[in-house]
Order: C-alpha cells, then sequence, then structure tokens
C-alpha cells in the first residue's frame, strides 16, 4: 500500500505509483499530431492539463479579438519595415506571440480525446502565474513591438527535437558539463517564487485528484521542465517523487511504451 504524504495529502490507494508524466514541448510543430496517437494507443483514464482556469477563461474570451488586432498590427509593422506581410508572418518571433493566443495542442487533444471518452481533464495550472504572462499581451501584439521584432535579425531557435534530447539527458541524470540544458533562468526573485508556488499548487491539484477519484491509469500533460530533476529548485517530478521510468517526452512515448507493453504502472 502506498502510504505516500506529500504536502499533507494521502495516497492510501496507490493512484500516485501509476500517476505518469508527459513532457511535451509547446511549440512542437509535430505536438497534435503525437499527443493524438499517444492518447489512441495509451489511452488514460484521468487527465491533469498544465492549463489554468484563468488561460482557458482569457483565451476563449479575447483569441479572436487579440487575432484580429495582431492581423491590423502586423500589416502597419511590415509596411513600416518594408517587407512582404506573408515574410513578416513567417518571422519566428510573430508565430511565437500567435501560436501563444491560440488554445495550445495540448488542450485541445485532451478535450477532443475527453470528450469521445467521456473521461474528465482537470487544469491543474495557477491562475496567478497565468495572469503574469496574459498581462504583456496587448503590448506584444502592439505593432511598434511587432515592428521592432521584424527589424531583427532571426535568431534560429533551439529545435523541437534539441529540447526532447536534452530533456531526456537531464531526466535520466546523465548529462554532461557541456550539455545546453533546458530550463528556466530567473533573475527576479518574484519570478522564482512564483515558479514555485505554481509547481506546489500543481502537485496539490494532481493529490487531490488521485485522492478523490482514484484513476487507474492517470496521466498527467504539461511542459518538459516539470519533468527534470536536479536543478535551483524543486520541480513537480520531485514534489511527487515520481520515478524516471514514469517520465514520458512526447515525441518518443508511445514507442517507449510500446517496446514495454503499456505504460509504466498502469493494469
Amino acid at each position: 500500500m502506498n502510504r505516500a504524504v506529500i504536502n499533507g495529502v494521502y495516497d492510501p490507494g496507490g493512484a500516485l505509483s501509476r500517476l505518469v508524466l508527459l513532457g511535451t514541448v509547446h511549440m512542437d510543430p509535430f505536438g497534435a499530431r503525437r499527443l493524438g496517437a499517444f492518447l489512441r494507443c495509451f489511452p488514460p483514464d484521468l487527465i491533469f492539463l498544465e492549463m489554468s482556469p484563468y488561460s482557458l477563461r482569457y483565451r476563449k474570451s479575447q483569441r479572436r479579438k487579440l487575432l484580429r488586432r495582431m492581423q491590423r498590427s502586423i500589416k502597419d509593422a511590415a509596411r513600416e519595415c518594408g517587407i512582404p506581410l506573408h515574410r513578416a508572418w513567417q518571422h519566428p518571433e510573430i508565430q511565437l506571440i500567435r501560436r501563444q493566443i491560440n488554445l495550445p495542442y495540448e488542450y485541445r487533444v485532451s478535450a477532443g480525446y475527453a470528450r469521445r471518452s467521456g473521461v474528465s481533464v482537470l487544469l491543474v495550472d495557477l491562475s496567478e502565474f497565468s495572469r503574469d504572462l496574459i498581462v504583456n499581451w496587448r503590448e506584444l501584439i502592439d505593432s511598434h513591438n511587432l515592428s521592432s521584432l521584424l527589424a531583427m535579425p532571426s535568431q534560429p531557435r533551439r529545435s523541437a527535437a534539441a529540447l526532447y534530447d536534452s530533456a531526456a539527458r537531464r531526466i535520466h541524470n546523465i548529462t554532461e558539463a557541456s550539455d545546453p540544458l533546458p530550463g528556466i533562468a530567473f533573475c527576479d526573485p518574484a519570478k522564482r517564487e512564483l515558479w514555485e508556488a505554481r509547481e506546489a499548487h500543481i502537485s496539490r491539484r494532481i493529490l487531490a485528484g488521485l485522492m478523490s477519484r482514484g484513476p487507474a491509469r492517470p496521466l498527467y500533460i504539461g511542459g518538459f521542465q516539470h519533468l527534470l530533476s536536479g536543478g535551483a529548485m524543486r520541480s513537480l517530478r520531485e514534489i511527487l517523487d515520481v520515478p524516471p521510468g514514469r517520465c514520458l517526452l512526447l515525441d518518443r512515448a508511445t514507442q517507449a511504451a510500446s517496446a514495454t507493453g503499456g505504460m509504466p504502472g498502469w493494469r
């Protein structure tokens, strides 16, 4: 019997020992297809999703307005910079902003799976954290800011594949000193404090869901950063004491689970 006590919550039914953490890259161009394939092959009976209630409400109520405003702003910015509109939309930073505003693929795919299968999707992220990020969106899509981004040379971003590879090494503690580790750097102590509060909040929400529902196949879907260990602060994976064998990465999750004959801990 699992008698784990985390944040004052007991797990007598052992649901925590069956929890699988699935790490994603939020900007993975193949993310929707990969997640859909994973959920079809290894169907969970309860999904915990790294998204806050505030984030979902805001996107559903405001994203169309924001995208229309961004369309107007990008036209002005492209004209000011003297570049064709289609090239402006292809700029990596512009694409990043547009993807931020839209509903993330993790939510869209999970919600679709939930409608078809009847399982629940619980939003477990911290709304205060979401507000802190979203408050700057209107400034992001201002034409002056977009002009500044378009005037800058495109800086190559690390590919989703490179991020997944680095995350895999970090999860299994085989990272070398020269390896560029994925993660978040905190220069502002307040930001670090908010991130720590976020990890604690997500862990409490997951534990509450495990206790109240007792799922046989619980799954957490969220950014790979929550699965890492050995950082400057405790990650979700460390708070919940989830072993590396139950920490999967989306780009290789279906293949890994197939090779072992199913999801670790699921019966």
